[in-house]
C-alpha cells in the first residue's frame, strides 16, 4: 500500500496467538479454495500449537486450498549451520521469542496427514537455493535446516 500497490479485496491479515487462541474462532469458512501463507512461524510454536492451526484451517478451508509454510530442524551441533541456528535461538530467546519446535520432513507429513493435508511440494535448502536464490553474487544461501512445503486441503 506504501508503494502505491492496491492490496487484493481477497487478502486478509489475521492477527493471532497460535498458543493462546483457536484460530477456528478468527477465521471464516471461505467459499472456495484459499491459499494461505504461513511463513516465519512454526519454529516459534509449540507442536501441539502447529497440528492445530493445519486441523482449524483444514476445517475451514475448502478441498484444493493451498498453504505454504516454513520449518526448520535441528542442525548438527558445531557445524558451521548449528552454529548459526544456535546464535538465532540465542537472540530470539533474548527477545522472549524461544524457539520451540523443529520438524524432520517425515514429522511435517505425517502432521499434514492427520490434520487433512496432504505435502505437494517439499523444499529442503539446496532446492530453495537452486530455484530461488542461484546465480546471486552475495552469498546469499538458505541454511541447511530450513525447509518449505506447500500443501493442499485433501477432498
Amino acid at each position: 500500500a506504501q508503494r502505491g500497490q492496491p492490496l487484493p479485496e481477497t487478502l486478509r491479515f489475521l492477527p493471532v496467538d497460535f498458543e493462546r487462541q483457536r484460530l477456528e474462532d478468527v477465521l471464516d469458512a471461505p467459499g472456495s479454495p484459499q491459499f494461505v501463507t504461513w511463513l516465519g512461524t512454526t519454529y516459534y510454536l509449540s507442536l501441539d500449537a502447529i497440528a492445530g492451526t493445519l486441523g482449524a484451517l483444514a476445517s475451514r478451508s475448502p478441498p484444493g486450498s493451498r498453504l505454504v509454510l516454513d520449518y526448520w530442524e535441528e542442525a548438527p551441533p558445531g557445524s558451521r549451520d548449528g552454529v548459526l541456528l544456535w546464535g538465532t535461538r540465542v537472540a530470539t530467546a533474548l527477545q522472549f521469542e524461544p524457539m520451540r519446535t523443529f520438524m524432520t520432513p517425515a514429522t511435517l507429513v505425517r502432521l499434514a496427514l492427520e490434520t487433512g493435508w496432504r505435502v505437494t511440494e517439499a523444499l529442503d535448502a539446496s532446492a530453495q537455493n537452486r530455484r530461488y536464490l542461484d546465480g546471486r553474487e552475495d552469498g546469499l544461501a538458505v541454511p541447511a535446516f530450513a525447509h518449505l512445503a506447500l500443501l493442499e486441503r485433501s477432498g
